[in-house]
């Protein structure tokens, strides 16, 4: 710790805490309220404050009958409509603090509450388990899919740079009466309090709350007394911030006798047998301490790491907000928080990076929502954000290009290669395809990576197959941008006839801010298939799923890598497109485990929109209209079918959506598989 006076013996020089934040100069902050911070090496080089684009994806509508009037009347559109936000909370909380939601949120009555549970510095990353089809066998079916990071490896400066920037933005996305509870253990809780010291002032501190989890299974090995505590830091915004007392119920109930004022004396009121009055409490008012089991193999458990019980955030909520309040995690992980704050009925948002994560969120509230019908309705509905895409043709300049590398269409000029095979960046054509794949050749393998403003369409892979074929290459791997619709099923059955292997892959976000692409697991997708059926009666349209699959056949392609202890794990999708664990022990044996072993068993959620185009993008946030993607409908998905950690069955057909007119209808069929991937068909139907 430092003050404004000096920095260790020998130095003179003043800390001038504000010029950190006049570095911000996208963003405008409140200004710092200490006048004493905490110093780390990197501090004064913070980075800039972005201000992400975010567009609605989608709106999940959820009603007990499926048909137009009844999803019209479980949404009010001047209603605040609940949000799940995929993408990284700095720049999307400066978008709720200067963008287009910034009205809706003041409307909303303000963010009343922030309570973020964020990576402890703890140095590992962290594994959610993915069960696969409709078996619950752990050894058969289950593998670890990454969920977040937590391991710094530029030391505790990184970590702290992270929280810094954040808790100052929270700071100032809180309305006047709100308050900020942050959820953090041993390692950098004392790191934290200096944060939150210097940022919100140290008279905004109200509580240390100890959560002490009493289910904690002792770790004997060490000579140390277990942890069984986590730190809760609660900081009120102002005098005004909400705070209601909390009860728990006693172990054993209590008799205390009566007291009232009688002439300005306190005195026990006696009965009519001249004996005191008793009065039976069974509850206490709540203290700092938090006795709250851990949630183990809880039901209300979803495999995130971490996860934290309802029980304890609804006590945070009950706390710090009245009904009808608006609640915030931008950490949110599972959807703990989101679930807790539907249950209280407050407005909620959630944020996470991870696809995983906010996938989760999406299917835990679904199904809670879907459990009580009282939720059903406009305080049902929510929407599913994302930062605009930065792969995307029309938003070239938002990953750092110049604006000497974009055209006069607003396309980038340049070819990005897979540096792995040491190409260089050169100006190409979209016809110079020959150029293009033999610059990446290695061995009887090649990679082609399209130019960003290139969608991949069914003759340029043809073209390239026909190459891979004459010169004797034997696996490709296809990455690209953007893929159109005359991508079908039907090319694997030409690689297969020439035998070449293939996989085509998406360019995800994690690709292009690699600094060297394809050299990261989570830096594509590859691409996905399916095929629907439609039935319809009159006004009335039933979809059925046929088929799912990877475009990937013919050659192994390794997705994730699993290391314990005893044991390591290779999850990889197989030469006959399926996905596949490999056990390798310590004692050199190798376990093969095929996890899908039907189509269907790929299918974690699908979704149907039954009138795709009613619902567009009213603005960009940032007021700009002219991107292509505020333009595009968004997905409303109003049937959903997906698996939970306890319902691992799916349905494959919808019931019977009904029309209130007849006419031609585009239907979006939305399936997301194992790994939370989205692949969206949008097909035709005449209700007659």
């Amino acid at each position: 710790m430092g003050s404004d006076k000096s920095v260790g013996k020998n130095s003179k020089k003043k800390l001038e805490p504000t010029k950190v934040f006049n570095e911000f100069e996208s963003c405008e902050f409140e200004p710092v309220l200490s006048d004493v911070e905490l110093v780390w090496r990197g501090k004064r080089q913070l980075e800039k404050q972005e201000v992400a684009d975010l567009r609605t994806i989608e709106r999940v509508r959820i009603s007990p009958e499926l048909s137009v009037e009844s999803i019209r009347s479980s949404h009010s559109p001047s209603s605040w409509t609940n949000k799940i936000i995929s993408g990284d909370n700095r720049p999307v909380m400066n978008a709720l603090l200067h963008g287009k939601l910034k009205d809706e949120i003041h409307a909303a009555g303000g963010i009343k509450l922030v309570y973020i549970d964020p990576p402890f510095l703890v140095g590992t990353d962290y594994n959610m388990s993915i069960l696969v089809g409709e078996r619950r066998s752990e050894k058969v079916n289950v593998f670890q899919e990454f969920a977040y990071c937590d391991s710094w490896k530029k030391g505790p400066g990184s970590y702290l740079n992270m929280m810094y920037q954040r808790l100052k933005i929270i700071r100032s996305l809180l309305a006047d009466d709100g308050s900020l509870w942050v959820h953090c253990d041993w390692k950098a809780n004392f790191m934290i309090r200096a944060l939150l010291d210097e940022i919100f002032g140290a008279d905004a501190f109200r509580n240390e709350i100890i959560w002490y989890y009493t289910n904690k299974i002792p770790d004997t090995r060490k000579r140390q007394y277990t942890n069984a505590t986590d730190t809760i830091f609660y900081y009120a915004k102002s005098s005004k911030s909400v705070f209601n007392w909390q009860f728990e119920k006693r172990d054993k109930p209590i008799k205390v006798s009566r007291m009232k004022k009688i002439e300005g004396k306190k005195v026990y009121p006696k009965g009519d047998d001249g004996k005191c009055i008793y009065v039976t409490r069974e509850e206490r008012t709540a203290d700092n301490v938090w006795k709250i089991p851990l949630l183990h193999a809880h039901p209300e458990m979803w495999g995130y790491p971490t996860q934290k019980p309802v029980r304890l955030v609804e006590r945070i909520i009950l706390t710090a907000t009245n009904e009808g309040d608006l609640v915030a995690d931008f950490f949110c992980g599972s959807g703990t928080v989101l679930e807790a704050a539907q249950k209280l009925e407050r407005k909620w948002i959630g944020c996470d990076i991870g696809k995983i994560a906010t996938h989760t969120c999406r299917k835990r509230m679904i199904n809670f929502i879907k459990k009580d019908s009282d939720l059903i309705g406009a305080s049902g509905a929510f929407d599913v954000l994302e930062t605009a895409d930065p792969l995307s043709a029309s938003n070239p300049k938002s990953f750092g290009f110049h604006e000497s590398d974009v055209n006069s269409d607003g396309y980038l000029q340049t070819t990005i290669f897979d540096f792995e095979y040491g190409a260089d960046p050169r100006k190409l054509q979209p016809a110079d395809i020959t150029k293009m794949i033999s610059h990446s050749l290695n061995g009887d393998s090649a990679t082609f990576l399209a130019p960003r403003h290139i969608s991949i369409n069914a003759p340029m892979i043809q073209e390239l197959l026909d190459i891979c074929s004459n010169t004797g290459v034997k696996k490709l791997d296809v990455i690209g941008f953007d893929y159109d619709n005359s991508v079908e099923p039907w090319i694997l059955e030409k690689a297969a006839n020439l035998s070449v292997g293939i996989c085509l892959k998406k360019a995800t976000r994690e690709f292009q801010s690699n600094s060297k692409p394809g050299s990261d697991d989570r830096g594509s997708e590859i691409l996905a298939y399916f095929n629907a059926q439609m039935n319809v009666e009159k006004l009335s349209v039933q979809i059925t799923l046929l088929d799912f699959g990877l475009y990937c056949v013919g050659m192994d392609q390794e997705v994730s890598t699993e290391n314990g202890k005893t044991k390591s794990s290779r999850i990889f999708v197989d030469s006959l497109g399926r996905l596949v664990r490999s056990i390798s022990t310590r004692h050199g044996e190798t376990q093969i485990h095929i996890l899908t072993g039907t189509w269907s068993d790929w299918i974690d959620y699908w979704s149907v929109d039954f009138n795709y185009g009613s619902a567009k993008q009213i603005s960009s946030p940032s007021g700009d209209n002219s991107g292509s993607p505020e333009d595009k409908p968004v997905f409303t998905s109003v049937w959903h079918s997906f698996r939970t950690p306890k319902k691992r069955s799916i349905e494959l057909s919808t019931p019977f959506w009904k029309y209130d007119s007849p006419g031609i209808r585009k239907i979006a069929v939305q399936v997301v598989d194992v790994f939370g991937n989205e692949t969206i068909r949008v097909i035709e139907a005449f209700a007659t």
